[in-house]
This record gives C-alpha cells, structure tokens and sequence, in this order.
C-alpha cells in the first residue's frame, strides 16, 4: 500500500506611511516595504559652488523644463504606486485574519478560493506560516501563505492597482513549491492516470502567472492499462495539443527530482507567533485504518508480534513531540473502571508532523488494550491514549487513560 506524496513577516506595531500624509495613530500591522536603491542608483552629494554660468540659451530652458515635467510626473507615480502598496498590505491583512477563521476553525467553515491548503491543516494552526516578499522584483509584494514543516505552499497573492489577486494554490493532492525568482514547481495527480509535473513563473509585473513546462501522463491507446508521456507549455491537460514524449516513468519523475532539488524556502512566520489565539485546543492525533484515507507523506514500521497483521494510520492535526507507541498489560481496574497498565515502549520519534504520517503494523490480541500511544503537544501538555478497534463499526479507537 502506497499513497501519493503530498500580518506578513512578523506584523509591525504600525505601517509606515509617507510623511506627506501624516502618521497614523493604528495602521496596518505590516512591515514597511520600502524599495532598495536600483541597481547604478547612487546617493547625491553636495557641490562646491561653481561659478555662475552666462545666460542659458532658449532652447537650454525648455530642457530644463521637459526634466521638471518628467521629475514632476516620476514623483506622481512613486506616490502612486506608494498608495496601491499600502492598499494592497492592508487588503492582505484582511486575508490574514480570514486566515486565521480557517485555522480556528476546526475545519467547520466553507473555504473559498486559496483556502483548501489552510483547511487541510486547520486545526490548530500551529504548522501555518506566512510572509510578504517581492517575488518578482517590480516593487509590488506577494502574500505567500506555507506549511512550516515543508516548503509546501498553500497560496500566492499579489497585487493588480492596490487589490489582491490569487495566482496559485496548493493543497495535499497539488502541492506547489517555490524554485527561486518568481518560479514555482508544481505536482499532483488527477487520477490513476493522470500525474502532473508543472512549472510557472509570475511575469515580471507580478500580474501573470505563465507557464514553462507542463508534464502528464494519460491514458494510451491499448488495453487501458498503458499510460503515455506529454508535454506543453500551455498548462492544459490535453494531449491533442501536447507533444508525447518516448519517456518511462523512471524519466518522468527525473523530472520531479530536478526541480525538487531547486527548491528554495521562503522564510514563514507561524500564525501562531502572531495571531497567539491560534492554539491547539484537545487531542492532536488521530488513528485510522491505513486504507488509502491519506494522501500525504508518512513512514511505515512493523510492530506486529504474528497474525492477523492489521495497519493503523497515525496522523497529527498539529506538530506533536516525544511521539512514542507502547505495549500496554493491564495491571488493575478500580471501581470506577479506570484501568492501570505497565508501559513497555516500543517505538519513539521526536515529533509528528501534519505533512508526515506514520503508517504501523500491527497484531491485537482481544478485547482489552494491547498498544498505547503518548506525546507531548504544542502547549506542552502530555496526552497517552489506549488503541483498541471499535465492537460497534470496526473503526480504531484511541481512549485517553
């Protein structure tokens, strides 16, 4: 069995706003953005004085003046393109806190556009990061929202006149990752035909996210077991308008490996640094039978001590650490029904992640609870459940002890 791998740089107390239009007494809580010198751009100095030159011709005066209307005119559209930015960060601050509804929501919320990658790890929100970066270097910055375990992207936000648009989206089935300099990778799979390998660069004004190579597998002419290779530069999944390609699968995921080893982290600042109410609230691990429910990564070990050998997913809604799985042996039960049991470990890990599973084997003996598990969660409060399988519908059970 085998599954398919799946505000804004520490808000500032204020936004600095050009002193032309006085401060404000709470702005946005973004950082400055201001722009580095251009490239050749240096720092004026203060002349001697020179003499005082004869009278300037007529024609002289009228350059003079056409470098007034061009000074003039480049002031207007700094002071422009100054307003669109802070419009813009303002706008992404409200993103932000929709954000954050998302990652509190324990999953009981609609998600629009750009949010099923926030969905996906919305409970508790501890693995969710954010940061605003000039990607493609034109002086408007992107909203990038990440898993902090990975570099897995959820959303790109840039801006078009001050307003935001979302130009790409990644979730567990599509993950999206960045290659540097305004490019990003891109896999996933439709079907059990049909894998994608993509990569896309947002255009030099930041308002068009353009295609460089697009790969996929299709469906062959044949027994329908065959798949064959194409690719475009168009990003359609359609092989009447792609070159198929003499490649194995072996060669396609060359693809993959290449620009997996491209990737670049963007530094993310966890939702939980800044928005604090963003906490883990109960249990952060869930158990389920390893029936292909997980698409994501994981790690498999054998536990099992004979037959029947039965597979358990593990998987954390929230990093959790001093992850550990235990034989149970039960020593006593109290009146009340609390049972006591001795401990023997059998598996440890440092931590637990949303993006990795772990998928165990192992043999229940009876009724009464033979495995264990504890960690340690992100308010650094412990939790041990017992793992049992349900009489009532045959699901696994984890019963705090």
């Amino acid at each position: 069995m085998k599954w398919k791998h799946a505000a804004l740089a520490l808000l500032a107390a204020a936004l600095l706003v050009l002193s032309a239009c006085g401060a404000k007494e709470e702005g946005p809580r973004i950082r400055d953005l201001t722009s580095k010198p251009a490239a050749g751009e240096t720092t004026q100095t203060a002349q001697a004085p020179v003499d005082a030159e004869p009278e300037q011709k007529p024609e002289t005066e009228k350059g003079s003046s056409v470098k007034i209307e061009k000074a003039e005119k480049n002031k207007d559209e700094e002071a422009e393109k100054q307003a669109q930015n802070e419009s813009l960060l303002a706008a992404y601050e409200a993103i932000l806190d929709r954000s954050v509804e998302v990652l509190s929501s324990g999953g009981d919320i609609e998600a629009r556009d750009g949010e099923m990658g926030l969905l996906e790890a919305c409970y508790g929100g501890t693995g969710v990061g954010y940061a605003v970066e000039d990607l493609t270097g034109d002086g408007v910055p992107e909203l990038v929202l990440g898993s902090l375990e990975d570099d897995t992207l959820y959303a790109v936000y840039t801006g078009n006149q001050g307003e935001p648009v979302l130009m790409l989206e990644g979730y567990c089935r599509h993950p999206c990752r960045y290659l540097g300099r305004g490019r990003f990778f891109c896999s996933g799979s439709a079907s059990a035909f049909n894998s994608i390998l993509s990569a896309y660069v947002l255009s030099k004004d930041g308002l068009e996210l353009i295609c460089e190579d697009f790969y996929f597998t299709d469906e062959s002419a044949g027994d329908g077991m065959d798949v064959a290779f194409f690719h475009n530069t168009t990003g359609v999944m359609d092989p009447a308008v792609s070159d198929q390609l003499d490649i194995d699968y072996d060669q396609f995921f060359t693809i993959e490996d290449s620009w997996m080893e491209q990737v670049q982290a963007i530094a993310l600042t966890p939702f939980a640094v800044t928005y604090p109410t963003v906490t883990v609230d109960g249990p952060q691990v869930r158990a389920m039978w390893a029936d292909g429910e997980w698409n994501g990564d994981y790690d498999w070990i054998d536990l099992s001590t004979g037959e029947p050998v039965s597979t358990v997913l593990f998987v954390a809604d929230s990093t959790v650490t001093d992850f550990q799985i235990s034989s149970l042996f039960l020593e006593s039960v109290d009146d009340a029904g609390n049972m006591e049991f001795s401990v023997t470990p059998l598996y440890t890990q440092d931590s637990l992640t949303p993006a990795w599973a772990l998928v165990v084997d192992l043999t229940f003996y009876g009724d009464l609870p033979s495995y264990g598990i504890s960690y340690v969660d992100a308010n650094r409060q412990p939790w041990r459940f017992t793992i049992t399988i349900s009489g009532y519908d045959g699901s696994i059970l984890l019963t705090e002890y």
